[in-house]
C-alpha cells in the first residue's frame, strides 16, 4: 500500500491476465501480498490501541462511577 490509493480496486479478467507477462503478474501479486500484510499489521496496531483505550475507559468509569 506504499504510495497507493485505497480506492483503486480492479479485478483482472482472464483476457487481461493473458495479456500480462508473468513478471507483471508476479509484481501485481507481490504488491497485493505486501498490501495485505501492511493492512493486517495496521489492523493489529489499531486493535491494540482500542484494547488499551477500553481498559483506560473502564478504569476511569470504575473510579468515578463505582
Amino acid at each position: 500500500m506504499r504510495g497507493g490509493t485505497m480506492n483503486n480496486y480492479h479485478l483482472i479478467t482472464g483476457p487481461e491476465a493473458e495479456a500480462l507477462s508473468k513478471e507483471e503478474l508476479r509484481n501485481m501479486y507481490n504488491d497485493a501480498v505486501e498490501t495485505i500484510h501492511d493492512l493486517q499489521m495496521r489492523l493489529h496496531e489499531i486493535n491494540e490501541e482500542n484494547d488499551l483505550l477500553w481498559e483506560d475507559y473502564e478504569e476511569l468509569s470504575n473510579k468515578y462511577y463505582g
